[in-house]
């Protein structure tokens, strides 16, 4: 009895674990056929046929975006940027690279505008308000450089150079660069330039050489233009030499391009200032401007200047030599 009395015990026990196996796979294979809903994985379940529909539809998706026609709305060319340079967004002179026609750029404290022909440049005027401190572009000296076109060719965070062509575009004439902070516009010439200054030619031939003077009227020049009257004076001395002198300012490379327009003129206006024209106020400067009516007036500023110890403030002896030398390999 004892013995099967224990064998039935046994049996029972065997019967438990079979079960409790059952369960247990039962649950694994529920765990392992689970999606993360709860869905069957099992082809024949519903979270399966779910699957396969999403992915036929992802397809679907694919190829129909793929079959949208595509069209060019715009172009992208940036105007004025010559290759393999990287457009400058978010600087102060992007507009030279992108804009045309072209805006003024502020490297301060100038402002600065772009022909295709050359440049305008400025110091433009403060105003001042309540709220706001501006100094826009109002215009101002142009510099012609006989280009037909321009584009930016390399640039900085702090400068920018703008290299000129001619129409073909296939040389360049000049190259200018400026940048921010800096009061000077620096220009390098890539061929032969003539270098147009209207602004300087009209000076010229408002006062230095003007033209169909009255009867009368005791001299060659012109010193200061009123709306209603034109002087032989200055505000700061009555000298001859010193009226003559402030209208040759200043005498450096640009000034060769429109001051020697006339060297009968030239000689004409020294003469018209007297025997002080070379030793009165800003006497310096009148012989220097004399050295533009020909050669032996040239070499006379050399000697002149070789020996002289004594220079207006705004000059020097090696800034006035400078202009010599450079006033005769212009002649030769």
């Amino acid at each position: 009895m004892t013995v099967r009395a224990a064998g039935r015990a046994g049996a029972g026990r065997a019967a438990a674990a079979r079960a409790t196996a059952a369960v247990l796979a039962a649950a694994v294979i529920a765990l392992t056929g689970c999606t993360a809903g709860g869905g069957s994985t099992t082809a024949g379940g519903p979270a399966g046929a779910a699957g396969a529909a999403q992915d036929a539809t992802a397809v679907q998706s694919t190829d129909a975006v793929a079959a949208l026609p595509i069209a060019q709305l715009g172009a992208a060319a940036i105007p004025h940027l010559a290759d393999g340079v990287t457009p400058p967004t978010i600087r102060w002179y992007s507009s030279l690279a992108f804009s045309d026609p072209a805006v003024p750029v502020y490297p301060s404290p100038l402002a600065f505008l772009t022909t295709p022909d050359g440049f305008t440049v400025q110091r433009p005027p403060v105003s001042v308000s309540a709220t706001s401190i501006s100094a826009s572009f109002t215009g101002g000296l142009h510099i012609g450089l006989g280009g037909a076109d321009y584009r930016v060719v390399r640039a900085d965070p702090v400068s920018v150079t703008i290299e000129y062509t001619d129409a073909e575009a296939s040389a360049p004439r000049a190259r200018v660069t400026i940048a921010e902070g800096s009061p000077t516009v620096a220009v390098a010439a890539e061929t032969d330039l003539a270098v147009a200054l209207p602004e300087a030619d009209a000076a010229r031939t408002l006062y230095l050489e003007p033209a169909n003077l009255p009867t009368g009227y005791a001299h060659s020049i012109v010193s200061i233009d009123w709306s209603a009257k034109r002087d032989y004076s200055t505000w700061f001395s009555a000298e001859p030499s010193a009226i003559l002198g402030i209208q040759t300012l200043p005498l450096g490379p640009v000034s060769l391009e429109y001051l020697a327009g006339d060297p009968a003129r030239v000689t004409q206006n020294v003469t018209d200032a007297g025997d002080t024209a070379f030793t009165g106020a800003l006497g310096d400067n009148v012989q220097g401007y004399s050295a533009l009516g020909s050669t032996d007036a040239a070499d006379a500023a050399a000697q002149a200047f070789a020996t002289r110890s004594t220079f207006d403030d705004g000059w020097s002896k090696a800034l006035a030599l400078a202009w010599v030398t450079a006033v005769q390999l212009r002649s030769e």
